[in-house]
C-alpha cells in the first residue's frame, strides 16, 4: 500500500466518520493504543505494511 492510497484511506475512513468527527474530543475515544507522532506511525505503517487511521480531535 502507498502513501497516498494509504491518505485516501483516512480521507474515505473520515467521510464514513463525518457526524463522529464534528463531535470531536479532547481525549481519544477507547480502543486501540493511539499515537500522537504523525511521523513515527507514518514510517511504522511504510515498514509493516498497515494503513494508517488518522483520528482528529478540536483543540484550541
Amino acid at each position: 500500500m502507498t502513501i497516498s492510497s494509504n491518505i485516501r484511506l483516512a480521507v474515505l475512513s473520515l467521510l464514513l466518520t463525518g457526524q463522529s468527527v464534528l463531535a470531536g474530543s479532547e481525549t481519544p475515544p477507547v480502543g486501540p493504543p493511539w499515537k500522537t507522532d504523525f511521523q513515527a506511525v507514518q514510517r511504522e505503517a511504510l515498514r509493516t505494511g498497515k494503513p494508517i487511521f488518522v483520528y482528529f480531535t478540536k483543540t484550541y
